[in-house]
């Protein structure tokens, strides 16, 4: 009889623990475009200056490889612009790890005024110091601006062939157990060591 307690908590333990989902989700926040030029991010406030010609409502998909450290929708709405603009973004209170999605960037160099790690994609170009430059086509890819940042400007020499931009905050899920399957395993654990002291 003391077999059968210890299997049947053992297994009821094990089925909770392996009912709850094992990673959490990092919530990844969009920029929602108000114009073509201004927006709120994370519930910031933002506004552009420096775009020749821009325009919002056109979708692209933001799910692909090219976006896997922080994926968006298939259909996310962004920014087009003409590629000769030097644009500078400037919030109304500073953001931690900004992403800027590149899509079908193609001018001959994109010089950040910060410093920059490259999360994903960003393809068929090479880096020296704070300038990315796109050596065949076009590239698509994240750019992320670690830590705090209440500015950021992006540098071209020229270039006239439309292209777009989005940004975000967060990044995709971790491995991290949530803290109720910590607390199960736990809880297993000891109903395990217990049992084990009685039999």
């Amino acid at each position: 009889m003391k077999i059968t307690r210890f299997s049947f908590l053992s297994a009821l333990a094990l089925l909770a623990i392996t009912a709850l989902p094992q990673t959490s989700q990092a919530q990844i926040s969009f920029a929602n475009w108000t114009s073509n030029t201004t927006g709120t991010l994370g519930g910031v406030n933002f506004t552009m200056t420096g775009l020749t010609v821009s325009f919002i409502g056109s979708t692209y998909d933001l799910s692909g490889s090219e976006y896997s450290a922080a994926p968006g929708s298939t259909m996310q709405e962004s920014l087009d612009y003409q590629g000769d603009s030097s644009w500078t973004v400037t919030f109304d209170s500073p953001v931690n790890d900004l992403n800027v999605y590149s899509i079908f960037w193609r001018t001959n160099g994109y010089t950040l005024d910060k410093s920059f790690a490259i999360a994903s994609g960003m393809s068929n170009t090479t880096t020296l110091g704070n300038t990315i430059t796109t050596n065949d086509g076009f590239t698509n890819g994240i750019i992320r601006i670690p830590g705090s940042t209440s500015s950021l400007t992006v540098s071209v020499p020229g270039g006239n062939s439309f292209q777009a931009l989005n940004f975000s905050l967060g990044s995709a899920s971790s491995a991290a157990p949530e803290p109720g399957t910590l607390a199960l395993l736990a809880l297993g654990g000891g109903l395990v060591i217990i049992k084990r002291r009685r039999c």
